[in-house]
């Protein structure tokens, strides 16, 4: 289980294909000190394990379920990854709980400054807008954000200089597509409660 709160930016050193998928290293000092081959890392927000690591390098396999509903399957040498190690029993959880499993991806459709902070509009589907709720939380790329705005078959939250500067999402551009982990407590109540 994760936060949301973004430790480190990783930087992907290097992609190899295998047969279970895609081998993943990446170059991530901090992180680096605090694992251990089988700890948990979120990787943009999709929890994976760690399959090893070097004196520099943390090396991951992403399953082929995996890349089929996340963003990663597009990851290149090169490119920034937001990383979180799993919470550990006391640590402050400075956002919500989040599991690191993708619910599915959203687009980019438009970045528009606004005081002090960037609005992030996205475009969902249905499966993942029904869970959605105005000043509810949602982790975008493993970053626990609040929803500000909600609008036919879009939503926006706000970015503050620092979430762009400490995470992936600083990278991000117009049509880039991002992981989506909707608020599981939210998503449960919304399956439970609904009528039969």
């Amino acid at each position: 289980m994760f936060s949301g709160i973004i430790q480190e930016l990783g930087t992907i050193k290097k992609i190899q294909q295998s047969p279970r998928g895609m081998e993943l290293f990446i170059v991530a000092p901090h992180i680096l000190r605090r694992v251990k081959a089988g700890s948990s890392v979120a990787v943009n927000g999709v929890c994976l394990t760690v399959a090893s690591k070097t004196s520099r390098l943390l090396k991951f396999i992403v399953m082929q379920e995996t890349l089929k509903c996340t963003t990663l399957a597009h990851a290149r040498a090169g490119t920034k990854v937001g990383l979180e190690p799993s919470l550990r029993a006391g640590e402050e959880i400075g956002g919500h709980f989040v599991y690191g499993h993708i619910d599915g991806r959203a687009r980019v459709m438009e970045l528009k400054k606004a005081s002090g902070s960037l609005v992030m509009t996205l475009s969902a589907t249905k499966d993942l807008l029904k869970y959605m709720i105005m000043k509810g939380t949602i982790a975008i790329d493993g970053v626990s954000l609040t929803i500000m705005r909600l609008s036919r078959g879009t939503f926006a939250v706000s970015l503050l200089r620092q979430t762009l500067d400490l995470t992936s999402l600083g990278e991000k551009r117009e049509r880039d597509e991002v992981n989506i982990e909707v608020d599981m407590i939210n998503k449960f109540l919304m399956e439970r409660c609904a009528p039969k």
